[in-house]
């Protein structure tokens, strides 16, 4: 099965508190590796909030799962 990975932070704060997109993507890339899933793309939105829906990288996931290029979103 293959898996996209989604990660966003929208505070330099939250980036400091051990929520870094670094953070996040090692330990995600870290499970799927563990795990044997095949990653088939990182989505990072940087600096950008969680209530928006403007977020470019969430778009590009969003038409990607519409395609069916993968199979699931960690």
């Amino acid at each position: 099965m293959k898996y996209s990975i989604y990660i966003r932070v929208s505070t330099e704060d939250q980036a400091k508190e051990g929520y870094s997109l670094e953070v996040q993507r090692e330990y995600l890339e870290s499970f799927a590796k563990r795990e044997g899933i095949e990653v088939f793309k990182v989505y990072q939105d940087d600096g950008i909030s969680g209530y928006s829906t403007d977020r470019p990288a969430l778009k590009g996931l969003l038409t990607d799962a519409k395609q069916r290029n993968f199979d699931g979103v960690g």
